[in-house]
C-alpha cells in the first residue's frame, strides 16, 4: 500500500507545475485544495496504509510467536516483491520516515 501511494504521490506532483521562489507558503483560496480530487485520493491511501501499521503493531503486541514470525515474513516478502528492485536512477522520496505511516 505504501509503494503504490508513494507512486501515486509522485505521478501526481509531476503532473504539477514546480513552485518558484515566489510562490507563497500558504495559498490565498482554500477552495481550489478542496476540489482536488487527487487530495481525496492521498488520503484515502494514506488512511488505508495507518490502518494497517496498527493492525500489525497489535498483531505484534499480542506477543504470539507464530503471528510475528508470519508479519515478519510478510514485511520481508513485501519488500522484496515491491522494494528492493529499485534502481539507482529510481528516487523514492518519504515525506514521513516513520514505517507505519
Amino acid at each position: 500500500m505504501e509503494d503504490r501511494r508513494i507512486r501515486f504521490r509522485s505521478l501526481v506532483s509531476s503532473n504539477l507545475s514546480q513552485p518558484s521562489i515566489e510562490t507563497p507558503l500558504v495559498a490565498k483560496s482554500r477552495s481550489n485544495r478542496r476540489a482536488n480530487p487527487n487530495r481525496l485520493i492521498l488520503s484515502v491511501l494514506f488512511g488505508f496504509n495507518l490502518a494497517i501499521g496498527y493492525l500489525l503493531m497489535l498483531a505484534i503486541m499480542s506477543f504470539n510467536g507464530g503471528v510475528i514470525v508470519a508479519v515478519v515474513l510478510g514485511l520481508k516478502v513485501g519488500y522484496y516483491l515491491f522494494r528492493s528492485g529499485l534502481d539507482a536512477d529510481d528516487v523514492l522520496t518519504v515525506e514521513n520516515p516513520c514505517a507505519c505511516s
